[in-house]
């Protein structure tokens, strides 16, 4: 017997399997049958559940967000809400014990309208078969958050160029990030004046003192921001950045190389690379935030230096 099977979606497709047991012969001729039911839940006794065993704890958490039911590749989501009744425990937990830990799980934004009463928040993407064993380990400080760097193909002002040409600020800026103990940032060092050609590039160090109790990990990025431009560009773009590991009460010196790219553009009229001569300014930053940005130095290239190919 033949049976047909049909999946639909993005992708569609039908396969034909030759079987000469149907479904219902081979129910039949199992031990027994399995049902399955789905627990009825009523919001509010959770709620009220949730507010007593907080009061009951030191530090509770919280783990909420969304799943295959509420997003998935090919279709898209009629909120950014979090599902029905999610919010409404965060907040009474949160006031029942304002130390409690939110972590939360989704795939694309979600809302928030609890944010600025929550003392931490830890936001996970869908990880893996590993996630969970990645969220305790950043919950007891088995890890310390580090960013990396996305790379964008497209335009200019997106992301988080976009939040900082228009003066929007989002929850939390690109590079965001609380460690577990506190970094300062000191003697930036750079060349104020040079030359771009070839695979030349120029060293930018900056010492890094770990002056919190714990070891840790630190991004120092390093944003460049052209002051005289002859074309549109962000306000500052991370050109370098680099991930270090910093004992309690230890200075390093972090060391990012920026190559001509750093300062350059594609000309679409003359079909190459640009860089331009002229001030632009390196910003040390724990993060794309303003408010972020530690120290500038000022360097000016001598000469405009323009390219083709990669």
């Amino acid at each position: 017997m033949s049976w047909m099977f049909s999946r639909s979606g993005v992708w569609a497709n039908r396969v034909v399997i030759n079987d000469n047991v149907s479904p219902s012969g081979a129910v039949l001729a199992t031990a027994g049958l399995r049902f399955g039911c789905c627990e009825k839940i009523d919001a509010q006794t959770t709620i009220s559940k949730a507010i007593e065993l907080a009061t009951e704890v030191y530090i509770p958490i919280v783990i909420a967000g969304l799943n295959s039911d509420y997003e998935t590749e090919y279709s898209d989501r009629v909120s950014l809400d979090l599902p029905p009744g999610v919010d409404k425990l965060i907040q009474q937990v949160i006031r029942a014990n304002p130390n409690m830990i939110i972590v939360t799980q989704a795939g694309s934004p979600i809302a928030m309208p609890w944010v600025q009463d929550a003392h931490t928040l830890l936001h996970a993407w869908y990880g893996g078969q590993e996630t969970g064993n990645a969220i305790a380990d950043m919950l007891f400080r088995k890890a310390s958050r580090g960013y990396t760097y996305f790379h964008y193909g497209e335009g200019v002002f997106i992301d988080y160029w976009y939040y900082e040409e228009l003066r929007i600020r989002p929850y939390f800026f690109f590079g965001h990030g609380l460690p577990y103990t506190i970094f300062e940032f000191v003697n930036l060092q750079a060349l104020i004046s040079f030359s771009l050609d070839g695979d030349s590039s120029i060293e930018v160090c900056v010492e890094v003192l770990n002056s919190g109790g714990h070891d840790g990990w630190e991004v120092v990025q390093l944003y460049i921001s052209d002051k005289e431009s002859s074309v549109l560009r962000p306000i500052k773009e991370l050109k370098g950045f680099t991930k270090v590991w910093i004992k309690a009460s230890e200075t390093i010196t972090a060391k990012v190389s920026l190559d001509k790219y750093a300062f350059s553009f594609w000309d679409e009229l003359m079909d190459k690379w640009v860089a331009e001569k002229g001030l632009y300014q390196i910003i040390v930053a724990t993060s794309a935030d303003p408010k972020d940005e530690i120290l500038r130095h000022d360097i000016m290239p001598l000469e405009d230096f323009a390219w083709s190919g990669v």
